[in-house]
């Protein structure tokens, strides 16, 4: 009799003992995301406007989290790899859980109104390649400690309220590509660790302001740069002739500043340029001729500095040019090139409040792309051109003078009525 009764307790001892194996493997099972699904939950707590409910009707727990809006989970462990929250109207605070999210790739929370500073613990986001926080309201200086992130490859910040100066260990992240620091409120000159950043594609400085100093020779380094933004800012002095390594730059954005010295010759080096801003600065000198080799470009603005001289016939070369601004710089003067009529695609020819003289060129006949033509508060002579009621012409925006403005309507209609 005591067998069956043994039996009967072995049996249970083991039926207990596999749902105990059982449930400590579900415990397991789901161990791995626990820490996501909590950090994410604090983020949701921090949040104090969800108008349109997008976390506050997905965000719960009877759902997996890899299903949750905004979220991207690792296939192979169902590890949190992106938090995207970008264009949600949120406002709310980082909390630190944050930074329990290991396994993230790709932090995105632009076009939100999220405040405050960002939490050190954000440090722990060892894999995190890709940082957007741009179009918010965060505040205080950019952390230090962002340089201590080893596979940074973007790292966005532009459109806040952030201040200080730009830390040095930014330097640290040479696999960086992208960094953009454009309209806050930062302060101080570009160091020199910046030339650090081997990697660097886009460098975006554009509208802080209170960014001051010279352009450091290495800059020069960047040999990858696509784009450097340092345009509304307080530089000054003359730009270093190490930018002529730079030679996958298009876009070198340098207005609004206080830069001076005589626009570099050595510009006419970089091969791919397609966008060059020197304009609102104390630029003096001519305009190099050498800028003629850059076929390449599509803008050329240099209004309001201080060159003098007259337009080199080598623009005429700049055969992709779309945009030509030389207004306000009264010094310029001299005749319109008619070379500037091999300018097929130029849409803007702005030449107004220089001091040019002469009749304007047939050659421009043959702009057939032209938008705006301003030429007004020089001192051009001769009849009002007929080419200019042609046909091409009939749809651009033309300042030849405030005093022949309604003479030149005029004669527009008589042409008209003669076709």
């Amino acid at each position: 009799m005591e067998r069956p009764e043994l039996l009967k307790c072995a049996s249970m001892s083991f039926v207990m003992f596999c749902t105990f194996a059982m449930s400590f493997l579900d415990i397991e099972a789901t161990t791995n995301i626990t820490p996501d699904q909590s950090s994410l939950l604090a983020l949701k707590a921090h949040i104090t406007h969800d108008p349109h409910n997008l976390l506050a009707n997905n965000w719960t727990s009877s759902t997996s989290i890899c299903n949750w809006v905004g979220i991207t989970c690792d296939s192979q462990n169902s590890r949190v790899v992106v938090l995207n929250l970008t264009s949600m109207s949120l406002t709310g605070t980082i909390p630190p859980h944050i930074g329990n999210l290991s396994f993230l790739v790709q932090l995105r929370l632009r076009n939100n109104s999220f405040h405050g500073s960002l939490p050190i613990e954000l440090v722990h986001l060892r894999k995190l390649e890709i940082f957007h926080l741009g179009n918010n309201s965060f505040q205080g200086d950019i952390p230090s400690w962002l340089g201590s992130l080893p596979k940074f490859q973007n790292l966005s910040l532009s459109i806040n309220n952030f201040t200080g100066s730009i830390p040095p260990s930014l330097g640290n992240i040479t696999t960086l590509r992208i960094l953009e620091l454009w309209n806050n409120n930062l302060q101080g000159n570009i160091l020199e660790e910046i030339g650090n950043l081997i990697n660097l594609e886009i460098f975006d400085l554009y509208g802080n302001q209170q960014i001051s100093g010279t352009i450091p020779p290495h800059i020069g380094n960047l040999s990858f740069l696509v784009e450097l933004h340092l345009g509304n800012n307080s530089f000054h002095g003359s730009l270093p002739v190490e930018l002529v390594h730079l030679r996958r730059l298009e876009v070198l954005h340098l207005g609004y500043n206080s830069f001076q010295g005589e626009i570099p010759s050595w510009l006419g080096s970089l091969p791919k340029l397609q966008i060059l801003y020197l304009h609102v600065n104390t630029f003096t000198g001519s305009i190099p001729p050498s800028l003629g080799n850059i076929t390449t470009l599509r803008i050329l603005q240099l209004w309001n500095n201080n060159p003098q001289g007259n337009i080199p016939e080598e623009i005429g070369n700049l055969i992709n040019l779309e945009i030509f601004d030389l207004y306000g710089n009264q010094p310029i003067s001299g005749t319109i090139p008619p070379h500037i009529g091999n300018l097929s695609f130029l849409v803007e020819l702005c030449l107004g409040n220089n001091s040019f003289h002469g009749s304007m060129p047939v050659e421009l006949v043959h702009l057939h792309r032209l938008e705006v033509l301003h030429l007004g508060y020089n001192s051009f002579q001769g009849e009002i051109p007929s080419w200019l009621g042609l046909a091409p012409c009939l749809n651009f925006k033309c300042y030849i003078s405030m005093l022949t403005l309604s003479q030149v309507l005029s004669h527009l209609l008589w042409e008209i009525s003669q076709h």
